[in-house]
């Protein structure tokens, strides 16, 4: 297939430590990359203009893409926003654009790389990942919980609604599909893509997940109505706790007053990864 651009946001550093003590960060970003440059990929990086990127890992390898705001006021780390990421995206591009998260090794059928290389506006695709111990990708297992690989047409990324999500923070990988899928973009089978990620500790606290939750729910619901509200009927109707809060989110305001438990957001994630596959 014709060069396709996959966008990221590399990190500052890559640390991979494996079961010996051994980092082998390098080595897997470096196979990351070579199965992008594989798969007919292009590589780029979208960060911050208030970051120096000059001595980021393997930075030369990536066309560089750049937006103006980063979450370093709310987290401490120059995230990038997902609204602007995907606006850059869509104003560079035109046609197919792949997202992914930097540390994903990509494994594509011949049939898959047409299927992705052919993507018309209202079609995307949505793949979740293997996880595996170390670099020889034995004993993978299916990561059930969210997703890592994506591809959607430039101008279904121009129409992604404002949002507080940030890439590499937890419910950005929610949030794109759900809002897509919201907008009656049809979701085309992920046959012959296969992801592998080295599994490594999570870098965000349980706080982030429920603060994020919290402003994924909001941001999606004041989405709504665009060509679809199948996502807040269905959750309307969903499991006891999510229907028991469901009125009272979708009239409020941001930022959303009390806290809900950890239980109310295992909830929400188990719903959105039904809605998203089905």
């Amino acid at each position: 297939m014709s060069s396709i651009p996959i966008i990221t946001s590399l990190p500052p550093s890559f640390p991979r430590i494996n079961d010996a003590g051994e980092d082998v960060g390098m080595e897997w970003l470096d196979r990351c990359l070579k199965s992008w440059h594989d798969n007919g990929f292009d590589p780029y990086t979208v960060n911050a203009v208030s970051e120096s990127v000059d001595k980021f890992p393997r930075i030369e390898k990536f066309g560089r893409l750049q937006v103006q705001r980063d979450g370093s006021e709310r987290f401490k780390k120059k995230y990038v926003p997902i609204a602007d990421m995907m606006q850059v995206a869509a104003e560079r591009f035109s046609g197919p654009v792949a997202i992914v998260n930097a540390d994903i090794l990509l494994e594509l059928s011949e049939e898959a790389r047409e299927r992705i290389s052919t993507l018309k506006p209202g079609n995307c695709i949505v793949v979740k990942r293997f996880d595996v111990q170390d670099i020889t990708l034995e004993n993978a297992e299916k990561y059930r919980s969210g997703y890592d690989f994506f591809v959607f047409h430039s101008e279904d990324l121009a129409r992604m609604p404002d949002n507080g999500m940030y890439f590499g923070l937890p419910w950005w990988d929610h949030f794109i599909p759900v809002s897509v899928i919201n907008q009656g973009v049809k979701r085309l089978p992920s046959d012959g893509i296969d992801i592998y990620h080295l599994l490594h500790t999570n870098r965000w606290k349980r706080r982030i997940w429920r603060d994020l939750g919290s402003r994924f729910l909001h941001d999606v619901l004041q989405a709504e109505g665009t060509d679809t509200r199948s996502y807040s009927n269905g959750l309307s109707s969903s499991s006891k706790r999510l229907k028991s809060k469901f009125k009272t989110w979708a009239a409020s305001s941001w930022p959303l007053r009390g806290k809900l438990s950890k239980d109310y957001f295992l909830d929400l994630s188990d719903y959105n990864i039904d809605f998203i596959d089905g």
